[in-house]
């Protein structure tokens, strides 16, 4: 799932994966997660900014330690991949942000 069409994304589907996701393991099965639907433009086009600093970062590293598994032609295109999802990531109809309360209040 590389390539995402921009195509709205219905609030039932969030809600399924959503539940879905809660049923992930926690940490002394304490469920203190908390999950943020976002739909915005605007605000997707902030997050997209922050975004694109995390994947230059991880872009910067990518296939410095890699165990050999992947050949050069193989890294180049996770890199166009990765490349491709950092400049549309604006593009994308919902996001859904994992959060953790650290005080464990969900």
């Amino acid at each position: 799932m590389r390539r995402l069409k921009p195509d709205p994304v219905p609030d039932q589907l969030h809600t399924q994966l959503i539940a879905a996701a809660s049923y992930a393991p926690s940490a002394g099965n304490e469920q203190a997660q908390a999950f943020i639907v976002v739909t915005d433009r605007p605000q997707m086009t902030r997050l997209a900014a922050l975004w694109r600093r995390c994947v230059d970062t991880y872009l910067d590293s990518f296939g410095r330690s890699s165990p050999g598994t992947l050949d050069a032609d193989a890294l180049e295109r996770v890199r166009r991949a990765v490349r491709y999802q950092r400049d549309h990531f604006h593009e994308t109809p919902a996001r859904i942000v994992p959060c953790y309360a650290l005080d464990g209040g969900g």
